[in-house]
C-alpha cells in the first residue's frame, strides 16, 4: 500500500479521523446484533435469494450507524459551542469511497498511522461475514427436508443426476468459499463436527436458540455427514434451490481455474478467485482433520 494515501485522503477531505472510525464501530456492533433477537428482518421472493436479502439488511444496519455517527458529531459540535461546517452523511459517504477505492478496505497491513482504522475496518468486515453466516444457518436449516433421498426415491432422484443442471457463475462460487470459511471459525463449529452438539444461535437474551437439527439427530450423522449438512444449507442460500453433492463447488473451481493460461499473469479477479480456493481447502481440510481429532471433546 502507498504509504501516504491516508495523509492524502485527509487532505483531500473535511471530515475528521474520528467521525470514520466511529462508524466502523457503531457499523460492526449494530452487525454483531443482527438477528440476535430472532428477527432477520428479510422477506425472500421467488425473484430474490436469501444471501441478497441479507446484505440488504446489512447495508440497512451500515446506513442508520452512518446517520447516527454524523447526527451525533453534530450534536457535540453544537452542545460543545463550536461553530463548524456541520457533516452531512453524503461527506461521510465520499470520505468511505475514498477509502475503498484506495483498497484501505482490503489491507491487511497494520503499522503506522492507518493501525487503528485498518482495525476497524477489518472489525467491520468480519462481523458482516460472520452475521452472513449466521442468517443463512437461521434461515436456511428449515428446508433440510429438501436434502433428504430415501431409498425408495434414489431411482428417481440420484444425486448424480439432479447435480449435473446446477450452474455455477464465479462469484456463486465465491460466496460459497468465503461462507466456508467464516463457517469454519466459528467458536463452536469444531464441536459441531466432532460431537453433534447443535450451532449456537446468539440471543439478547441470553437463552441458548440452536440452528438446525438437534443433537440426537446429528450424532446418527459421521462427522463428514455433518459437514456436508451445513455446506448444502449454504450452497442452497446461494443457489436458492438444493444441491444434494456440494463438491460441484469445487470440481467446477478446478474447471474455471484451469481455464487460465498457465503464461498468463493473474490479473486481481484471478488472484482473488485463486486465494478464496485456497482458503477454502484449507479451512475444509482442518475442518475434517477436527472432526477425528482426539484431544478434544
Amino acid at each position: 500500500m502507498n504509504e501516504n494515501i491516508t495523509d492524502d485522503i485527509r487532505q483531500k477531505s473535511e471530515v475528521p479521523r474520528s467521525v470514520i472510525l466511529d462508524f466502523f464501530a457503531r457499523a460492526a456492533a449494530k452487525i454483531d446484533n443482527y438477528g440476535t433477537n430472532g428477527n432477520w428482518q428479510i422477506t425472500v421472493t421467488e425473484d430474490s435469494f436469501v444471501l441478497d436479502e441479507l446484505r440488504k439488511a446489512l447495508l440497512d444496519l451500515q446506513h442508520a450507524a452512518l446517520e447516527e455517527t454524523v447526527a451525533e458529531y453534530n450534536k457535540k459540535q453544537q452542545d460543545d459551542g463550536h461553530d463548524p461546517k456541520l457533516l452531512e452523511t453524503v461527506d461521510v459517504q465520499l470520505e468511505l469511497e475514498n477509502l475503498g477505492n484506495n483498497g484501505m478496505g482490503n489491507c491487511d497491513d497494520n503499522s503506522g498511522d492507518e493501525a487503528e482504522l485498518l482495525r476497524e475496518i477489518k472489525g467491520m468486515n468480519d462481523a458482516e461475514r460472520l452475521a452472513l453466516v449466521r442468517g443463512v444457518l437461521a434461515t436456511q436449516w428449515s428446508y433440510l427436508d429438501d436434502f433428504d433421498v430415501h431409498e425408495e426415491e434414489k431411482e428417481v432422484l440420484p444425486s448424480d443426476i439432479a447435480d449435473n443442471t446446477v450452474i455455477l457463475e464465479r462469484q456463486d462460487i465465491l460466496d460459497y468459499f468465503n461462507l466456508c470459511v467464516t463457517l469454519a471459525k466459528m467458536d463452536d463449529f469444531k464441536r459441531y463436527l466432532k460431537t453433534g452438539a447443535p450451532l449456537i444461535s446468539p440471543q439478547q437474551s441470553g437463552s441458548k436458540v440452536y440452528y438446525g437439527l438437534s443433537k440426537e439427530e446429528l450424532e446418527r450423522h459421521a462427522p463428514e455427514n455433518r459437514l456436508i449438512l451445513v455446506q448444502q444449507v449454504i450452497l442452497r442460500a446461494i443457489l436458492g434451490f438444493p444441491v444434494l453433492d456440494p463438491s460441484i463447488v469445487v470440481v467446477e473451481a478446478n474447471r474455471l481455474l484451469s481455464s487460465i493460461p498457465t503464461n498468463n499473469i493473474e490479473g486481481s479477479k484471478e488472484k482473488k478467485f485463486r486465494d478464496a480456493y485456497e482458503s477454502y481447502t484449507a479451512a475444509m481440510r482442518l475442518a475434517y482433520c477436527a472432526c477425528w481429532d482426539q484431544d478434544e471433546g
